[in-house]
């Protein structure tokens, strides 16, 4: 797919808590895939201070492998390419069953939000165009 990709457990304790991680994974510029429904949520503050750039996938459904969320990342390959590059940092992305990129958040301070998904689709398609 062209991404560089690096595993958790390559430079982190398995158990290492997200907050730890997630402040030296903002200063690498790196972005984060991960399956946890609640990161938004239990670690706004720790996004917001990292400065991080989040993308969610969808749970698996019962009988469903990690390939099921490759498929999710191969779908919506581009607009996670665009969404790494001119997305505002900190924000969350969440990723569908059907590999949609369907809703981008701009993190801010004291659990502030700010949609910015359709930001981002329009500038998508004067970008692709």
């Amino acid at each position: 797919m062209g991404f560089d990709v690096e595993a958790h457990d390559d430079h982190f304790k398995k158990n290492a808590p997200d907050e730890k991680w997630l402040l030296r994974v903002g200063r690498k510029n790196w972005r984060v895939l991960t399956a946890d429904q609640e990161m938004e949520t239990l670690h706004h503050a720790e996004i917001v201070e990292a400065n991080a750039g989040v993308f969610v996938l969808s749970d698996l459904a019962q009988g469903e492998t990690c390939e099921k969320w490759i498929e999710m990342i191969r779908a919506c390959e581009m607009q996670l390419r665009h969404s790494c590059c001119r997305a505002k940092r900190p924000f969350v992305g969440r990723i569908s069953r059907d590999g949609v990129l369907y809703r981008i958040r701009h993190l801010k301070s004291h659990r502030r939000t700010e949609d910015i998904t359709a930001e981002i689709s329009a500038d998508a398609e004067v970008y692709n165009h």
